[in-house]
């Protein structure tokens, strides 16, 4: 799954117009298992606070690549976050698991079926994306 921000635009040219520059939007995702699956996400830049809520459960999580001493997360550079077991990683390896809003971070997974999710990227642009892997599961007998 590839979600990416759309174009943007001047607000006053050539008419008064919106474009989204703070949120990619909500979507829906698909667990074809049998089971919760546990996924990884790979956030490209620029965005200076990242947000997955779960808008099923009310579940979320946000980073703040502040947080982490490095700044925002600038134009194609990229961080991936994984949800069992926790990890947030940079592009080249180091840690960034202290940039989530703990204690109150919940790395959710996806239930079978469908899934309401809502990725939010605050300072996002042009390249601005979130990708998503996950490994269907299923239960046997």
């Amino acid at each position: 799954m590839h979600r990416e921000t759309g174009a943007l635009v001047d607000f006053l040219v050539p008419y008064p117009s919106v474009s989204s520059s703070q949120v990619l939007g909500a979507t829906t995702l698909r667990n074809p298992g049998d089971v919760v699956v546990w996924p990884k996400w790979t956030v490209t830049g620029p965005a200076s606070l990242i947000t997955f809520t779960h808008d099923g459960t009310g579940e979320s999580f946000s980073l703040n690549p502040a947080a982490t001493g490095h700044g925002n997360l600038l134009a194609g550079e990229r961080v991936t976050i994984a949800t069992d077991p926790p990890a947030v990683r940079y592009q080249d390896g180091g840690s960034w698991t202290a940039g989530l809003n703990w204690p109150g971070a919940v790395l959710w997974g996806l239930s079978p079926g469908d899934n309401p999710v809502t990725f939010q990227l605050d300072g996002s642009g042009p390249g601005s994306a979130v990708d998503l892997a996950f490994s269907p599961r299923y239960e046997t007998a």
